[in-house]
């Protein structure tokens, strides 16, 4: 869950420790290297990141991203995730489509491409999104974005709707 609050891959959450937290007008962030391309993320910390992360005392477990994937199947899995999927296989050379069921398809990863899918479909910044996730190519960071899974018009509505209300709200205090 922490993962899908930061947008980072299982490999850099293990950096984020309360020696790498700043605060800048009351918000929290962090700044890390991350490991797969050496590129600076810049991660904006919510209240539940930070929940999770004072739950545990600022050091999330230690567990191994087999093992986190392997929990993460179980538990969509219970969650009732179902169907199936055909998926292209390469391996030796050669393409061929199987199928796989949908709870079978899900983990580690899956909360990274989650992250970046509702903070633009909420109204991020895109730019912004690409410095948290360490993206700095349009094309690849836009291959993450599940535009299928999320009404990106019904996201806008909400949010103007919330936007009219809260100025609302404002004028009549």
């Amino acid at each position: 869950i922490f993962q899908y609050y930061v947008g980072q891959r299982f490999s850099d959450i293990e950096k984020i420790s309360k020696d790498v937290i700043r605060e800048h007008l009351g918000v929290k962030y962090c700044v890390i290297k991350q490991k797969k391309n050496g590129k600076k993320a810049e991660i904006q910390l919510d209240d539940a990141a930070i929940d999770i992360l004072e739950k545990y005392n600022y050091e999330l477990p230690d567990i191994s991203i087999w093992e986190c994937d392997r929990l993460i199947k179980i538990i969509a899995k219970k969650a009732g995730i179902t169907g199936e999927e055909i998926v292209r296989d390469q391996r030796d050379g050669g393409v061929k489509e199987i199928k796989k069921q949908r709870w079978d398809m899900i983990g580690t990863h899956t909360t990274r491409r989650s992250y970046i899918t509702h903070a633009v479909a909420n109204g991020q910044n895109p730019t912004t999104v690409r410095r948290t996730t360490g993206h700095t190519s349009e094309i690849s960071f836009n291959r993450y974005i599940k535009d299928k899974d999320v009404s990106f018009i019904e996201k806008s509505i909400e949010r103007q709707l919330e936007e009219a209300h809260s100025k609302n709200q404002a004028n009549n205090n």
